[in-house]
């Protein structure tokens, strides 16, 4: 006895210290590939989330300079302007007459074009020394972009529109910034240059486009192709040169996201280039703020490692308790485990006897009551199996279809719709993917139906209709749950979705006889009879047949509960529509 409590006492430390280092090694070990994922997931889910918002300000500055070109294109191709211009450069018109046509002008084509997003004013000035501003531009300084590079390479552009870097619109302190769409003005008949059109963007219409994602710690600025900031919050960077873009380029590239330092701090730099303007929009964001999710993380994984580490130490002495103590108790109950008494409880402790118990006890369980077991449950295993397995066939099916409806409504933008679209496809996971029952009444079967159909509507914009004729004495009626949905599905996206007009489901059902008959009618397409012929047969290849699977599926289904000689009947013309049949016995709940 002093011996075993020895050995006993010597396994017990062993155990304890080894199972507690190792639960405190792994515990460790996934703390920190924990921390450490959540870390990178969270640069690579903000990055591109903040790249696609930058992507987004790019569109509405494409927007801003597609409509300045247009104001330029209006303005240039006005023939009437043209021939003013002429005239007054010929001595037959005077400058008030050639102000006031370009007066009109300007109050014509701003009520046209005016948007909240969008602002601008017209400067023209010819050789001959005449200068117009619209209204709107108040003290407009000519003189000031007449002396910058991007001038001389506009003037050198034959009329073609030419961008300029952000500027002052006069000298005056306090001036604001602006942007030019310029080209040069040529006589319609000579072909002389005789002037310059500017149509000048505020710089503020730039900083509109990103100032609703504006924080107090995030900054938001506009490059040009030659690392120019055209737009930034703080309007006292705006037209300084800098960044070199062939070296910006080259170590970040295009619409990416990094840490960077600067300043000594370190910062969460993304950026977006857009090709078509080449510009580039850049946000910093101090890394700190970008990673003040992991303190939440940090607390949760303290947390969560004490209560590891207790539990290990718990489990360590709980293992070591029951390892340790005397086998006794089963070496008496051998025998009558031998004999067949398979419910006897027997606790196992202790070192020495873990032999014993694997030679006798062990060896024993795993023959006996591992056979009596896999003769008993064999056919019900099988009978479980089968139906699982078809079970996993029918909702994946059913999950994708619907969230590839959702989608189709969330690209067309119509929100409202998707959220209650949402909604309903909650209901239905709820009801779907609870697997507590096989069987459910056929009411709540068609109940379902009508929230998934509800979901269809919104996709295709109520183009069919369904029609449930369901009987009040086959209402209480049991049968196997997601038998009608992919039936009514296949109706609408092979039969009623090729078809230009609308269409119609009818479900139809009655009982006689004890037999309970189903029908779900379309007036959809149609099929061939040779793929009707093939539709309810088993092992068809899934790739472009997913009606066949949902159909032989049903069939197969139908035939385990029920028995060989029900399931479902397809009779289809081509152009006329098709009849899906189904055919089982009436059981009511209490039945089944």
């Amino acid at each position: 006895m002093i011996g075993k409590r020895n050995v006993g006492q010597s396994l017990k430390t062993i155990l304890f210290i080894q199972i507690f280092l190792l639960a405190l090694l792994l515990t460790g070990l996934l703390s920190a590939f924990s921390l450490y994922s959540f870390k990178q997931l969270l640069m690579r889910e903000l990055g591109r989330a903040r790249v696609d918002v930058l992507k987004q300000i790019g569109e509405r500055i494409e927007t801003i300079h597609s409509s300045a070109e247009t104001v330029s294109n209006l303005y240039y191709y006005d023939e009437t302007l043209g021939n003013m211009i002429h005239d007054y450069e010929e001595g037959r018109k005077n400058p008030d007459e050639l102000k006031g046509y370009l007066d009109y002008l300007e109050s014509r084509y701003r009520l046209a074009l005016e948007r909240e997003d969008f602002d601008y004013f017209i400067a023209l000035r010819l050789e001959n020394g005449f200068e117009y501003t619209s209204p709107s531009g108040g003290n407009y300084d000519f003189s000031i972009p007449e002396r910058t590079i991007w001038y001389s390479n506009m003037l050198k552009a034959q009329g073609r529109i030419w961008w300029s870097k952000t500027y002052r619109r006069n000298r005056e302190e306090g001036a604001d910034s602006v942007l030019s769409a310029a080209r040069t003005i040529r006589d319609r008949e000579t072909g002389k240059q005789i002037g310059t059109l500017f149509v000048v963007v505020p710089e503020s219409i730039l900083s509109k486009t990103y100032r609703n994602v504006l924080t107090d710690y995030n900054n938001i600025y506009i490059l040009n192709e030659d690392g120019v900031i055209l737009s930034h919050r703080d309007k006292k960077m705006v037209g300084i040169n800098f960044y070199n873009m062939e070296r910006f380029e080259r170590f970040f590239g295009p619409d990416s996201y990094a840490r960077v330092s600067k300043s000594g701090n370190p910062m969460f730099l993304i950026n977006s280039y857009n090709s078509n303007l080449k510009y580039t929009i850049v946000e910093e964001t101090p890394y700190e703020i970008i990673m003040s999710p992991l303190g939440q993380v940090y607390r949760t994984l303290v947390i969560i490692f004490a209560v590891c580490i207790l539990a290990a130490g718990v489990l360590s002495m709980w293992v070591t308790r029951h390892v340790v103590q005397p086998l006794n108790l089963l070496c008496d109950s051998m025998k009558s485990m031998q004999e067949g008494d398979l419910e006897v409880k027997c606790s196992a402790n202790g070192f020495l006897e873990v032999k014993q118990l694997s030679d006798g006890f062990s060896g024993m369980m795993d023959t006996t009551k591992q056979l009596i077991k896999d003769v008993e449950q064999k056919q019900e295993q099988k009978r479980r199996a089968e139906l699982d397995f078809l079970q996993s066939q029918i909702n994946p099916h059913f999950i994708y279809n619907t969230l590839f409806n959702i989608k189709c409504m969330a690209a067309m933008n119509r929100l409202q719709e998707v959220e209650d679209m949402i909604s309903t496809f909650g209901k239905l996971l709820e009801n779907t993917l609870n697997t507590s029952r096989e069987m459910v009444t056929l009411a709540d079967e068609a109940a379902a139906l009508e929230e998934y159909v509800h979901l269809l509507k919104y996709r295709y914009n109520n183009r069919f209709e369904v029609i449930y004729n369901i009987s009040e004495e086959t209402r209480g009626c049991k049968i196997p749950k997601l038998t009608l949905q992919p039936i009514v599905e296949n109706a609408i996206f092979h039969g009623i979705e090729p078809r230009e007009e609308e269409g119609t489901i009818i479900i139809n059902s009655w009982m006689k006889d004890q037999l309970l008959t189903i029908q779900v009618i379309d007036d959809g397409i149609g099929m061939k009879p040779e793929t009707v012929a093939g539709l309810l047969a088993k092992n068809v290849p899934s790739k472009g047949k997913r009606r066949h699977i949902g159909l032989s599926n049903i069939n197969e289904r139908l035939k385990l509960f029920f028995g060989e000689n029900y399931g479902i009947k397809v009779e289809s013309e081509e152009e006329i529509g098709t009849t899906v049949t189904i055919r089982i016995p009436a059981a009511e709940e209490e039945d089944v």
